[in-house]
């Protein structure tokens, strides 16, 4: 992303998978500043929101209204898979993920010479678990649960396993 030369030519595959690493680690440093800040599942004025049945993105321009919408799981905040295309939130929001960019030494335009492989998108801060279900069995525990395309279960796992020593 930097433009910086690798010990090796990286495949194509090899390439993508450096890149998209990059910017998920990028997102989840997004993510744990949004709950260190406590708003995780908070509408902030410019967040850019995601409509869970439909997909669209809108910017938020009234937070009071926008709240009781993520509550009721029918709206959820996104964060930035960074790239040239990406599209941006407004305000604070922005901001702040603009800030991110340039203590990495990068601005957006910084992914273009990656062209395709590094467009950009927005990804949900929160995704729903369907079909949750658990069953004991001796010391076994059976989780079953159903997440959207694109969810790691190995994610949810884990927040499931932090108190289990």
């Amino acid at each position: 992303v930097r433009g910086e030369r690798l010990p090796h030519r990286p495949s194509g595959f090899e390439r993508k998978l450096y890149v998209s690493a990059y910017q998920a680690l990028l997102f989840n440093r997004m993510l744990e500043k949004r709950l260190r800040d406590g708003a995780l599942r908070r509408a902030l004025g410019g967040d850019l929101m995601k409509k869970t049945e439909s997909g669209g993105l809108f910017v938020c321009r009234e937070p009071e209204v926008d709240q009781p919408r993520v509550e009721r799981g029918e709206i959820v905040p996104t964060g930035p898979i960074f790239g040239w295309k990406m599209q941006r939130p407004e305000r604070g929001v922005d901001a702040a993920e603009q800030a991110m960019l340039t203590a990495e030494g990068l601005g957006l335009d910084s992914f273009r010479r990656l062209g395709s492989i590094a467009e950009g998108t927005r990804r949900p801060f929160a995704v729903p678990v369907a079909d949750a279900r658990w069953s004991v069995e001796g010391s076994a525990v059976e989780l079953a649960f159903t997440l959207p395309a694109g969810s790691y279960a190995t994610v949810l796992l884990d927040e499931v396993m932090k108190g289990a020593g």
